[in-house]
This record gives structure tokens, sequence and C-alpha cells, in this order.
């Protein structure tokens, strides 16, 4: 039922994409600079950055082809990695890490995690793929675009709506999967939270 439901979604969303560049000249006279979301023919939501409309968007379907008018060949996803002294079994220096509860979007499934990575450097959340499998986030595409990884090579990726769970308070996130096994929590759940890194005590505190 999965394999049947993630290629109804992924029809779905590529129809809307379609639809978002048919309609992307009255787009762009109407909504230059901002972030637009399309779904079966309309725009749903219009905001100045992509976290606004996430809930608008995926709210019908669970997906829907998001980008920003006029900016999106400009727009690069960057995973810069940025590492603190936390963990100290950590080679070959330690590493923060943060306990999160990752979630689908709806709420559905989720995934109780010690070793999420606080990373300052990554634009979004990257997930094991394995993680976005089991649960269920890739049935809830939000944006296509370009990421380019730490010291790696550019490549078009689709990015997902999800949330991320820290102390019982509930983020969006736009999660990239990723072949590798590290969970990053990237800032666009980072800068909505105050974070503090106490390398000397080995403690990330989130207020």
């Amino acid at each position: 039922m999965m394999g049947h439901e993630r290629e109804t979604v992924e029809k779905g969303f590529e129809q809307d994409r379609l639809d978002y560049w048919a309609m992307r000249d009255k787009l762009l006279a109407k909504y230059g600079g901002k972030w637009v979301a399309v779904h079966k023919g309309r725009v749903i939501a219009v905001a100045d950055e992509p976290l606004a409309i996430m809930e608008q968007a995926l709210a019908e379907d669970g997906y829907a082809y998001t980008n920003k008018v006029g900016d999106e060949d400009k727009i690069v996803i960057r995973q810069r990695r940025v590492s603190f002294p936390y963990d100290d079994a950590h080679s070959p220096t330690p590493l923060p890490r943060l306990a999160a509860v990752l979630h689908n979007f709806p709420q559905t499934k989720n995934k109780a995690v010690t070793d999420a990575i606080p990373d300052t450097g990554a634009d979004v959340t990257c997930l094991p793929r394995d993680d976005c499998q089991d649960l269920g986030n890739l049935l809830f595409p939000f944006y296509t675009g370009v990421s380019h990884p730490f010291a790696g090579v550019r490549r078009s990726v689709t990015f997902y709506g999800a949330r991320v769970e820290v102390d019982g308070k509930f983020y969006n996130a736009i999660v990239e999967p990723v072949a590798e096994h590290e969970r990053l929590v990237g800032r666009e759940v980072l800068n909505r939270m105050k974070v503090t890194f106490d390398g000397p005590s080995r403690l990330t505190t989130v207020d």
C-alpha cells in the first residue's frame, strides 16, 4: 500500500510542478519574490518564507509544489558541517547531541532518537533515507531544489515536510533524505529555538 500511495503522491506532486511552471508568468507579476504553494492548478498559500506556508501547503492532500517566484534557480540548500565538542565518544572530536522525536507531517508516525546533531551549518534538516521510509515522510513532498553538501556535488533534490519535537515542542521541518546515517537538525528548526552550547560542561540546552 505504501508504494501505491507514494506513486500517487509523486504523480500529483509532479502535476503541481507542471502547473506552477505553466502559471509562472502570472505568478511572477503578482507574487515575485514570494514563496508560493500550488496545488491542483491553484495558488493555495503565499508567504515570505517557506515554513510559513507549510501548514496550508500540505493540509489538503499532504503535498503541494512550493517555490520562490522569480528565484527558482538561485536557491541552493547548503549543508555545512559545524561541530561542537559534546559527544566524547565521537571521533576525532566530541559532538553535540539532541534528544528529539521525529514525526511525519500529520504526526501519525514518529521515532524517538537521542543522537540528533544540532547543525547550525545545515540550511535544513537531514535524515537518513531509512528514517524517512519508516516515518512515511516521502508521502509529503514540499519543494524541489538544489542541494550542495559540504565538499559534495550539487544535485536536484525533493525536500519533504515533517516535524521535529524537542522537549515537548513541535517545529515544522524541511527534510532532505540522505544516504548518510547521521541525523542533522538544521537551522530551519534551530532558528526557532534558544539553544545554548556549553562545551566545558558538555551540555546542549534548549529553552
